[in-house]
């Protein structure tokens, strides 16, 4: 596999590149920049607790007859 390039410095580093405490912090730095900006605020996404048994569990009365 050869190198590979790209014209954008920050593509490899996706999501994590750049982080500020404050929303006002990341303007100010863009702006020293003269970068055109997206402030993206982190999403912490909301995960379900799931069971591996209820994947089998019978809903109602279950009767087994042997």
């Amino acid at each position: 596999m050869g190198w590979t390039s790209t014209g954008d410095p920050y593509a490899n580093v996706g999501g994590a590149g750049l982080n500020f405490d404050s929303e006002a912090a990341a303007k100010e730095f863009a702006e020293r920049h003269g970068w055109e900006y997206v402030i993206k605020k982190h999403h912490t996404p909301l995960l379900k607790v799931k069971s591996y048994a209820k994947t089998f569990q019978v809903e109602g009365s279950f009767q087994c007859l042997v």
